[in-house]
């Protein structure tokens, strides 16, 4: 059953999934490359047209507080950095700027990496607009 919050809790977005990702590696659940397979084709691929709360709603209420009831409970809820995280970051593993984070990467490769990123990101603000343009039209006819 879903119990409401009688404290205030701080909401961030920018941490969605990070931890819960951490989480899932550390217990071994699935690999880095899965995981970034399924946000991307998953949550990460319906949140670049739809909010997350709107995401909420079209899967009932009821579904993902039935999830959470069931999935938080074994999730990491700690207030600090998770331990994997805390160990790579002591083992050097820095991501691009080291060679290796969760993957590998060439440093020479390095600037194509992040200008492959930054055109992916361009044009992912290009679709935003188009769905933010056309749901402003639909809501007003």
């Amino acid at each position: 059953m879903c119990k409401s919050f009688k404290r205030r809790t701080r909401l961030s977005c920018k941490s969605y999934p990070t931890r819960e990702v951490f989480s899932i590696i550390e217990q071994g659940i699935a690999a880095p490359e899965d995981i970034d397979k399924a946000l991307q084709f998953g949550p990460a691929f319906r949140y670049a047209t739809t909010g997350q709360l709107e995401i909420v709603d079209l899967g009932g209420l009821d579904i993902w507080c039935t999830v959470g009831d069931n999935l938080l409970k074994v999730m990491d809820n700690s207030l600090s950095a998770n331990s994997l995280l805390r160990r790579k970051v002591e083992e050097g593993k820095l991501g691009l700027k080291s060679g290796e984070g969760f993957f590998k990467y060439s440093q020479e490769n390095g600037p194509e990496i992040r200008k492959r990123f930054t055109q992916k990101l361009i044009h992912q603000l290009k679709a935003s607009e188009y769905y933010v343009e056309k749901k402003t039209f639909l809501n007003n006819i």
